[in-house]
């Protein structure tokens, strides 16, 4: 089993540390819909032991999201432990407790940006998007457009839809960057990301539609979106036997089952609120937009037009 198989059911884990469920004790990683069910199992000793290497867990305090001081130091000796052997998801994760100040860690730009940049370094694929995300915002360090698009760019090689949107924001809103406003390749990253189900991009076509940029476009989701990996437990769709399943009424998230599909609507993923909480307006907004015949947009741009969009935080 390589390290970043899931302990529980032994399949491969998505790139993205925030889509499953990372254990500081020995530093492997489980599926959440794996972590779900591990906490609904009757073996009440194995939920409070991690599967593989028998340490105990840290409990939440009930009715919470917090654990005991006790459990907070251990984890973070645990964390350090995997820093200091160089493990570019515990840079991440250290950077993210800097970044939000969480988990007993005192906020610090400054630290974040160090360890993002460790961690980008190893090619962590969100570690280079907030790394970007840093350098737009001058959130860390001094603040550079042509440093940004650098690090959403090595993200964008990766296929991550968050970066190709807010790299597709600095070219469409020609922010200090080599070349200039370059609304073509704006557009195509626009598209690139939309046809992830990335909702900010498929406002963002609509935006460069509005203001008469380019050429209106006849994107729709229910046509257009094509699902890569399972809105819920992040299988892809080269892992699975079946191509997978757009919700109905919105046709922008995936599932590779019913079962992921009834989990997600009322639970939340490490990057998605519960379905149920989105769904109808963006079923609306997309309903909206194509009867006005003005293509499929949802939400609202900024500056010249397009936003820049945010980090994963």
């Amino acid at each position: 089993m390589a390290e970043d198989d899931c302990v529980i059911c032994l399949d491969a884990l998505p790139l993205n540390d925030l889509k499953f469920k990372r254990m500081l004790c020995c530093g492997k990683g489980m599926h959440i819909e794996c972590s779900h069910q591990l906490n609904q199992s009757n073996h009440q000793q194995q939920a409070k032991e991690c599967p593989l290497c028998r340490q105990s867990l840290s409990r939440q305090k009930k009715g919470t999201f917090k654990i005991s001081k006790k459990d907070e130091k251990k984890e973070k000796k645990q964390l350090q432990n995997h820093v200091d052997q160089g493990k570019r998801w515990a840079q991440f994760m250290l950077a993210r407790n800097y970044d939000t100040g969480q988990a007993g860690f005192s906020h610090s730009p400054t630290k974040a940006v160090e360890q993002y940049t460790l961690a980008a370094e190893q090619n962590h694929i969100v570690a280079q998007f907030n790394l970007g995300a840093c350098y737009r915002d001058g959130y860390g360090v001094e603040q550079s457009f042509s440093r940004a698009a650098e690090y959403f760019s090595m993200a964008v090689a990766q296929d991550y839809p968050n970066a190709k949107h807010s790299l597709g924001a600095i070219y469409a809103n020609g922010n200090d960057i080599e070349g200039g406003q370059n609304l073509k390749k704006a557009r195509e990253l626009f598209i690139s990301a939309a046809k992830q189900g990335y909702e900010p991009s498929i406002a963002a076509l609509q935006k460069l539609d509005d203001v008469g940029r380019t050429a209106t476009s006849s994107f729709s989701p229910a046509k257009d979106v094509v699902g890569t990996d399972c809105t819920y437990c992040a299988k892809t769709q080269e892992e699975l036997p079946k191509k997978l399943r757009a919700c109905a009424r919105c046709h922008l998230v995936f599932y590779c089952n019913s079962e992921c599909q009834k989990m997600h609507w009322s639970n939340p993923t490490a990057l998605a609120k519960p379905h149920k909480t989105v769904c109808k307006k963006w079923a609306a907004a997309a309903a909206a937009r194509a009867a006005a015949g003005v293509g499929v947009g949802v939400g609202v741009g900024v500056g010249v037009g397009v936003g820049a969009g945010g980090g994963s935080k």
